[in-house]
């Protein structure tokens, strides 16, 4: 019975780990600092496989890596590094607790001393406590660091000198019909103003922010001095109090305010404000509705803004909408606000507002310009006071503004130069200058990038030649089998970032003089690789499955340009057609697929050979006699 259970254990562990005391132990911990980033691109199995397919890559892989299988020093040496970080990939992953940090955190959470235990049973839980840890890094850092965020904006009129172009039928241009130009002209600064806002946080409960406003306009000044204080006495409730000194303002107010979160999804706010002899109170209640709807319903009782107010937003993935109705004793009011995000740089608004002053459309763009700026541009269209156009560029909290008054009516001339002359300015301005700029400051961003990680590029690349050689015999034996069953051999892959087919190259292979593409270089600022040979190994019965993560993780790949965007290319023979692959990193690739055979006649290059795609067999055609019985057909 006990050579019976050992027989059985040795049939399901086929390959037996190896016992260096010394040299594998010492390589397992340098496998656990150079392991790759994800181990199941090096399994080369999806992240949601069960147990028993971990453990089937792992021998599969444990067949090359395995150091009793080389007789060679080196490769002896090299197959040990490489087994030990096998081993460490299979550890981690067959062990659920471990498997489960990693899925949550990769490696980092191996080494972060997370546990997951009894009193973590999920992963929400886990989750947490991780991200407790890391805002509590994080506020360490923002708390060394001031928050202050400002605005300058300079108001500016051209009305009285464009107001021959974009409104000729006005009584001040009639006015100036016959008198010198500069006489009665208002100037073209109308008024300035400036505003920072300093925040910090004085403990864990308590805020401190302090504002200041300046502003001058026709000769004259006013300014401001705003300070607020912020208590939170648990995470349901808090207050807050704020009052105001300056200059030019009068009966500045002294306001107090509380929030009470009432239940998960509602949570009530009361404020009261006394300016002078004026007493005001407002009562808000904001309930979320749906996952991505919020409903504002506010009370205001005295002051001049007496009324009811009703909020309504909208959350989308790529549009947000909101709706806000003021009916009050004197004045009313309605808006909404749309946004839409084009892309994760640029997003289109447009807000529209009917009330007791008239009616106001805005309509604007911002632009990411980089990580820490951005430019905007919008056109007010006020039927009471004209045409505005407004130009922002914001920088790290800081924004600069100039509002400029076009006409104080609304023309088709105001409205064009408004609307669609910044729009033609813009696309100008992208094509002749920030599209050109932005490519120069990213060539040599990832310039940099390539002299910084040279060596490192060339380390991996040795690496990756290594698992070829070590993989030499698994390959030849691979391709035999598919060459006898007629299966799927690899004719060429390349890995990397490659330049596009040109029309140049269409036009020759199209005319039959077809050129080699992708080409793999070689040398130093080489940003593709060969992977023909580690394909051909991953192929099991005449199939390859990669899964949607980076492939620069599997055996015998390497990252070639890091930073950049990745594609990989295979032209590969199954059942003696030729097919063709083009795909993006991080996309699963399937071969062989249908939709990738090539047109017959089609000719690539491998290697300097020219490869042609064979005709179609004919099909058998019927050598009956016409005159066959019915029973014969």
């Amino acid at each position: 019975r006990r050579l019976v259970k050992m027989g059985s254990r040795m049939r399901k562990e086929e390959l037996p780990k190896p016992e260096f005391p010394e040299e594998f132990h010492a390589s397992v911990e340098e496998a656990k600092e150079n392991v790759e980033k994800d181990f199941y691109v090096y399994l080369n199995v999806s992240p949601d496989c069960g147990e028993d397919e971990i453990k089937a890559a792992y021998k599969r892989l444990a067949m090359i890596w395995h150091p009793d299988r080389h007789k060679d020093e080196d490769s002896r040496a090299i197959a040990t590094a490489k087994f030990a970080k096998l081993t460490h990939i299979h550890d981690t992953l067959t062990d659920p607790k471990k498997r489960k940090l990693y899925d949550l955190y990769g490696e980092n959470g191996l080494t972060s001393g997370l546990e997951v235990g009894a009193h973590l049973k999920t992963a929400e839980q886990v989750r947490e406590e991780y991200m407790r840890l890391l805002a509590k890094k994080n506020q360490k850092r923002i708390e060394s660091k001031l928050g202050v965020t400002g605005v300058l904006q300079a108001n500016l009129q051209l009305k009285d000198y464009l107001g021959g172009v974009l409104d000729p039928d006005s009584a001040v241009v009639v006015a100036y019909a016959g008198e010198p130009k500069s006489t009665n002209r208002k100037s073209v600064f109308q008024s300035t103003m400036i505003a920072e806002r300093f925040r910090t946080n004085l403990s864990k409960k308590d805020t401190f922010e302090l504002q200041g406003q300046i502003l001058a306009k026709n000769g004259k000044g006013a300014g401001v001095i705003s300070m607020i204080a912020h208590r939170q006495f648990s995470r349901r409730s808090g207050a807050k109090i704020s009052g105001q000194i300056g200059l030019g303002y009068d009966n500045l107010p002294l306001a107090l305010s509380t929030f009470r979160k009432i239940s998960d999804d509602c949570i009530a706010k009361l404020s009261l404000q006394l300016a002078g002899a004026v007493a005001q109170l407002k009562c808000a209640v904001i309930r979320t509705l749906t996952a991505r709807t919020t409903g504002k319903l506010q009370y205001i009782l005295g002051g001049e803004d007496w009324g009811i107010r009703l909020k309504g937003n909208r959350l989308g993935e790529a549009t947000t909408i909101s709706a806000s109705m003021f009916v009050g004793y004197k004045i009313y009011s309605f808006s909404t606000l749309w946004n839409k995000r084009l892309s994760q740089r640029t997003t289109l608004t447009s807000l529209i507002n009917i009330g007791y002053d008239g009616i106001k459309w805005d309509m604007g763009c911002r632009r990411r310009i980089s990580g820490n700026s951005s430019l905007s541009c919008s056109c007010t269209l006020d039927f009471l006071k004209g045409v505005t156009l407004k130009f922002s560029l914001g920088r790290m909290g800081q924004e600069l503004s100039v509002p400029i008054l076009l006409a104080s009516r609304i023309t088709w001339q105001s409205v064009v130069a408004g609307t669609i002359l910044p729009a033609v300015s813009g696309i100008l301005a992208k094509a002749l200058w920030l599209g050109p700029r932005a490519k120069r400051r990213k060539e040599r961003k990832l310039r940099k990038m390539r002299e910084e990680n040279a060596e490192g590029i060339t380390r991996a690349r040795q690496e990756a030649a290594s698992d070829v050689e070590l993989m030499r015999s698994s390959i030849e034996r691979s391709r035999k089998q598919e060459e006898e069953r007629n299966g799927l051999i690899i004719l060429k892959a390349v890995y990397g970032r490659f330049p596009e087919k040109s029309d140049k190259a269409a036009n020759r292979r199209m005319s039959g003089s077809p050129e080699e593409w992708p080409v793999v270089e070689e040398g130093y600022g080489s940003t593709t690789l060969d992977v023909a040979a580690p394909l051909q190994y991953l192929i099991e019965h005449s199939k390859l499955q990669l899964y949607n993560s980076s492939k620069a993780g599997l055996p015998g790949f390497c990252d070639p340009c890091p930073g950049e965007e990745k594609s990989i290319y295979v032209l590969y023979r199954f059942k003696g057609r030729l097919h063709e692959v083009l795909g993006h990193d991080n996309e699963p690739l399937t071969i062989p697929l249908q939709r990738d055979l090539l047109p017959e006649h089609s000719s690539r290059v491998v290697n300097g050979n020219l490869v042609i795609q064979p005709s179609l067999p004919p099909r058998a055609s019927s050598t009956r006699s016409s005159s066959a019985t019915k029973s014969d057909k």
